[in-house]
This record gives structure tokens, sequence and C-alpha cells, in this order.
């Protein structure tokens, strides 16, 4: 997975910074679709629980915020398209309001993922036509 998300060409790695942040909304994605899954299913004994842990949510919002706020501003000024923006601040909003709003946390955090995700796929088309 790690190739995917650096290239190497003749000069220099890259960091595709849009692709990394999808990497990681959608590892916070399946985090929180899993959790209640391994729940309902009678998991929560086994190995699978560590999915259960709220620090791994904790720990995904720093990667998926320091990728939106890397990538999606500064490529606004090649595109000059707001949709990118648009979701991701929607999404990055969603996020927030997860982890404050505890008993609806699975469904904004479900919500946030798919926008950051969606974000970062339009931005980085978007950077690809232009």
């Amino acid at each position: 997975m790690i190739l995917y998300i650096i290239y190497i060409n003749s000069t220099m790695m890259t960091l595709d910074k849009d692709f990394a942040g999808m990497v990681v909304s959608t590892l916070c994605l399946i985090h929180c679709i899993a959790g209640p899954i391994i729940l309902a299913l009678g998991f929560s004994g086994l190995e699978l629980s560590f999915l259960l842990n709220e620090k791994i949510h904790i720990a995904l919002i720093f990667p998926i915020l320091l990728f939106a706020l890397w990538s999606i501003p500064s490529s606004y000024s090649i595109h000059k398209n707001a949709l990118p923006i648009i979701l991701a601040i929607v999404g990055i909003v969603l996020l927030l309001m997860g982890v404050f709003i505890e008993n609806l946390e699975e469904l904004l955090t479900i919500l946030a993922s798919t926008f950051l995700i969606i974000a970062h796929f339009s931005n980085k088309k978007q950077r690809e036509i232009n």
C-alpha cells in the first residue's frame, strides 16, 4: 500500500496527498463500520476487539485532518474548483461533531469519512484534468 501512496520518479519521491487522505479516511470508515458488526456478532472478547478501542478513532483524526488541510486547499490554486473544499469542510465538521456527540459518533464519522474520500477523489481528478 505504501507504494501507491509514495511513488518515485527519476528526481524525487512524491507523496500523493489525496491518495493518502483517501487511505486514512477509508481506514476510519472501516473502523467505524467494523465496531458495531463485531459487537453484533459477539466477537468483542476475541482478537478483533482491538478495533473497538476509541484510541484508534482519535489516532486517525490527526492524519485525516493533516491530509485534508495539506492537499485540498493547495490544489485549489491549480484547478479553481470549490467542490473539493466544500466536501472537505463538510467532512471535517462532521468528523469533529462525531468526537463531541457520542451517541451519534458512528453515524457522523461514517458520513465524514465518506465526504472526505469523495473530496480527495474529486481533488485528485481535478488536478489531473488541469
